[in-house]
């Protein structure tokens, strides 16, 4: 069985439907909804949440879409590295890129999450780590695997007031958390 986590932040009505939706999901048996409403965690949130759940295998998206593939995502896990969807738009850079997103849907293993230890020992639990920590847990993982995303994207998806993505400071944490994840690995392999 999977534990879902959703992260509850300013997308109210939207995380609901989600939720209904995943609770007739005869493959989820739990879900965990992380409240980032009063210390916004941002990321970082849903692995916390996700320390939290009953079953080892943890299934997380954002609160901004439907994924209609879920099924596709737990047939193609393999419990050896994480998985994710990745809308066709953002396939090419994804194939060549260190790391991959969770918020279209993503599987991993609960004892993984331990690996981001690694960054908070070196770099400690900071901005770059709360927004980017998705990019940092499957860099530092090294391997992923993804499938072509199935996903319905909610309007807030694009609003510049919430998306992540929209915020001006995007690409520069973006490559922050990047070269940081690589230093790490750098460190590691020595």
């Amino acid at each position: 069985m999977i534990s879902a986590v959703l992260l509850r932040w300013k997308r109210e009505s939207e995380l609901w439907k989600i939720y209904k939706r995943l609770e007739k999901n005869d493959l989820i048996d739990e879900i965990i909804v992380w409240d980032n409403r009063k210390i916004n965690l941002i990321n970082y949130g849903r692995y916390l949440g996700a320390l939290e759940a009953k079953y080892n295998t943890i299934y997380v998206q954002d609160d901004d879409c439907y994924v209609n593939n879920i099924d596709a995502l737990v047939n193609n896990y393999t419990k050896k590295r994480p998985i994710s969807n990745i809308k066709p738009s953002h396939m090419q850079e994804y194939k060549v890129a260190p790391d991959t997103m969770a918020g279209w849907g993503m599987l991993f293993e609960k004892e993984w999450i331990g690996i981001l230890n690694k960054y908070i020992r070196l770099y400690g639990i900071d901005y770059v780590f709360l927004r980017e920590t998705d990019r940092i847990f499957t860099g530092l993982f090294k391997e992923f695997d993804y499938i072509v995303a199935d996903v319905e994207d909610f309007p807030s998806a694009r609003d510049p007031k919430i998306a992540l993505f929209q915020q001006p400071n995007h690409f520069k944490m973006r490559a922050e958390a990047r070269k940081r994840v690589k230093h790490i690995n750098e460190i590691r392999s020595q």
